[in-house]
């Protein structure tokens, strides 16, 4: 959407300028992106500031969402999990918008991380079924590359790689770059585990396409 490929700068700037009184679903759509960018700089102030933000805000969501993102950030993927879940089960997001579907890549990675292969996998896919059904592709790539994740981690290479792929070029279909080289500086390390060349050859298709989108 034209609203993930902002840069966080432009997104201050129009949360900022919703004026007084209820912020409502945009400042809530905001906030969620806003979340995003600080997730992918590991930026943990700019992070706390967010949830700062959304409890003043009253979104108890994409506060849920923000608290959930920082225990990732200090290797807590338990708390991750159980934030998750409680905002996940207070249904307060309409399925299927962007904080619902990132509580619900946050509760899948946090059930991977927890070592719950069979939860996660389902998690996984339910979160590819909602981002189908919501047109958000970027969350289906995500989808997508958590299951490949995971097939790697249980020792099912070829089956992982396989999945990264279809991640990859649904990537590429919606030409979104950042999401292509996250997926193909994975999948290069997956390669590298059933042919060392072509492992490498994808690391550098990787490092290629992160530099040409800024994403390093």
């Amino acid at each position: 959407s034209l609203l993930t490929s902002r840069s966080k700068g432009a997104l201050h700037r129009e949360l900022a300028g919703l004026g007084a009184g209820p912020k409502g679903a945009r400042a809530g759509l905001l906030i969620s992106q806003l979340l995003t960018h600080a997730e992918r700089a590991g930026d943990r102030k700019e992070m706390l500031a967010l949830i700062s933000t959304a409890k003043e805000l009253k979104r108890p969501q994409e506060e849920a969402l923000g608290s959930a993102l920082m225990s990732f950030l200090e290797g807590d993927s338990e708390t991750a999990l159980a934030r998750a879940d409680g905002a996940l089960k207070a249904g307060r997001s309409p399925e299927g918008s962007p904080t619902h579907l990132k509580l619900l890549r946050v509760r899948a990675i946090a059930l991977l991380q927890c070592g719950g292969e069979g939860e996660a996998a389902q998690a996984f896919h339910n979160l590819r079924r909602a981002a189908k059904r919501a047109g958000d592709l970027s969350m289906v790539c995500e989808a997508h590359l958590g299951l490949g994740i995971l097939q790697v981690h249980v020792d099912r290479i070829p089956d992982g790689i396989r999945e990264m792929e279809r991640g990859l070029a649904v990537a590429r279909d919606a030409k979104n770059a950042a999401k292509e080289a996250k997926i193909l500086s994975n999948l290069a390390y997956s390669r590298f585990l059933v042919d060392p060349r072509a492992g490498i050859a994808t690391a550098e298709e990787a490092l290629t396409s992160a530099l040409a989108c800024g994403a390093t």
